[in-house]
């Protein structure tokens, strides 16, 4: 259950910065990090959390 709850919490986190990216590029579209990048970077850190 623990591990689920972990998984759970990895992908909701994924998918607010997901969200947030978009935001973030839509407006700035000279974005220092592509989106799939800066995903990426935080799905690493909080798997090796």
């Amino acid at each position: 259950m623990k591990k689920a709850l972990r998984t759970l919490s990895i992908f909701v986190l994924v998918v607010l910065v997901a969200g947030y990216a978009t935001l973030t590029f839509r407006n700035n579209q000279s974005a220092p990090m592509p989106d799939r990048a800066r995903i990426q970077a935080v799905y690493d850190a909080a798997v090796a959390g």
